[in-house]
């Protein structure tokens, strides 16, 4: 049986399940209407399950195929972009 969650955490977890649902309704309201999700900084992981709605099939098998030409042990950041 898992141990009960205490206020403050289940607080914080309260929070978080709510600023996550803040930050996916405008992505996937952006990718809906073709709009671009990424910054300055890239996509990041919180717009990431919205890059291949984004940009589509083609774009993704390129960046995919970029991404295996540069690192093809899958070294720089694994898991972050691809699976």
């Amino acid at each position: 049986m898992a141990p009960k969650k205490s206020g403050a955490s289940s607080t914080w977890s309260r929070r978080c399940r709510a600023i996550w649902a803040v930050t996916c309704s405008p992505s996937r309201t952006i990718a809906r209407h073709g709009g671009t999700i990424s910054h300055q900084h890239g996509v990041g992981t919180d717009h990431l399950p919205y890059l291949a709605a984004e940009r589509g099939p083609a774009a993704m098998s390129a960046l995919r195929a970029l991404c295996q030409s540069f690192d093809p042990r899958g070294l720089m950041n694994p898991g972050k972009l691809f699976e």
